[in-house]
């Protein structure tokens, strides 16, 4: 891959096989109001009612601390695990099972039946269907899990949960 292709967010045209285009206004003000929004609520307001500005910072790392922590255990958990598989290449680098096979391999679901873990999660519970369907919302993994399950039996695929 050429350097050329890679730029700054919002200008990437190309990187592989995908092709990206340009945002509009409404994205570029989504995008930049949103930021501006995060950072109004995280930290301009809590120094505007009073707190040291020592403390809204502390009280931000803390937060993001808890936050990574949380990110870092739910990935781990789905992907880290004694269930899942781990194939190697063969001797020309070819791995020997088609690309949804190996997202169902490599992955694990846990509590799937759960709403407070799918909740607490952001679905990512649902990591199967996450890697089968990175281009759906969230919101459906509940109802694509069963899906994958069915399927999985179907075709003799051991399903990770």
């Amino acid at each position: 891959m050429q350097s050329s292709q890679y730029q700054i967010i919002g200008q990437l045209k190309k990187t592989g096989n995908v092709r990206f285009g340009d945002q509009t206004p409404l994205q570029t003000f989504q995008f930049w109001g949103g930021k501006a929004f995060y950072w109004t609520f995280r930290v301009v307001v809590p120094y505007a009612v009073g707190l040291p500005f020592w403390q809204v910072i502390f009280q931000y790392l803390l937060v993001d601390l808890f936050n990574s922590l949380m990110i870092a255990f739910v990935i781990q958990v789905s992907h880290v695990a004694a269930d899942v598989d781990f194939p190697k290449p063969d001797e020309n680098g070819f791995i020997s099972c088609d690309w949804w096979e190996l997202q169902v391999r490599t992955t694990l679901d846990y509590a799937t039946d759960s709403w407070f873990w799918t909740y607490i999660t952001g679905a990512l519970n649902h990591q199967t269907a996450h890697h089968l369907f990175p281009g759906v919302s969230q919101t459906f993994y509940p109802l694509i899990t069963p899906i994958v399950k069915n399927t999985c039996r179907d075709f003799g695929i051991k399903y990770n949960e």
